[in-house]
């Protein structure tokens, strides 16, 4: 039972916290921004960063936050008791076989990250999430500046959208009430750009 005391508890950590930041991605938030900021929540350090204003000013990020805050704190909590109670029963020496399992487990992990097999599990999966209705092709945002109810944000158009040759007008921004103020393409800047570029 006491490497399953380990093992288990790392497992729904990473779990939670690998699932918490495919949300965030799928939120469209930038793949190294939301783990950032999924680990952040998790394990309760709350980095002030300007990614955090897009956490904080989004209310579909805010939820998955303070999801990922709640049970980040209640895993902890929980993985305290059940230690406590196996220390209270008499904790044994771990057996060869039990070492051996906890290696092969983190080995397994290491290779996992580094092989980038999870990179595309996230595509995949967020190839399935259905896109927000007006924002078909916006990949990621970040908020530039804020000033009363008016704000700057850059977005990020995802590499479909140069394949289906997407036009300003395409994106539905304007009914939204959004000037695009410039287009950023390859290091050129297109300032004000028409609603057919």
């Amino acid at each position: 039972m006491g490497i399953w005391l380990i093992v288990g508890p790392i497992a729904a950590w990473l779990l939670v916290y690998w699932l918490g930041s495919l949300a965030l991605e799928a939120s469209g938030l930038e793949r190294r921004k939301a783990r950032f900021q999924a680990l952040s929540a998790i394990t309760g350090t709350g980095f002030t960063t300007g990614e955090t204003e897009s956490v904080v000013n989004h209310p579909g990020r805010r939820r998955i936050v303070s999801w990922l805050i709640l049970l980040g704190s209640t895993g902890m909590l929980g993985f305290l008791i059940a230690l406590i109670v196996a220390i209270g029963r008499g904790l044994g020496k771990p057996s060869p076989q039990s070492i051996g399992i906890l290696a092969g487990l983190v080995a397994f992990i290491v290779l996992v990250n580094l092989s980038g097999v999870l990179g595309r599990i996230n595509n995949l999966v967020l190839g399935l999430v259905r896109r927000p209705p007006g924002r078909p092709l916006l990949m990621g945002e970040e908020v530039v500046h804020r000033a009363g109810p008016y704000g700057v944000v850059r977005l990020s158009v995802g590499t479909e959208a140069a394949e289906r040759r997407v036009t300003v007008g395409d994106t539905g921004l304007h009914r939204t009430g959004v000037a695009v103020l410039a287009v950023e393409r390859k290091g050129a800047v297109i300032p004000f750009p028409a609603a057919e570029e």
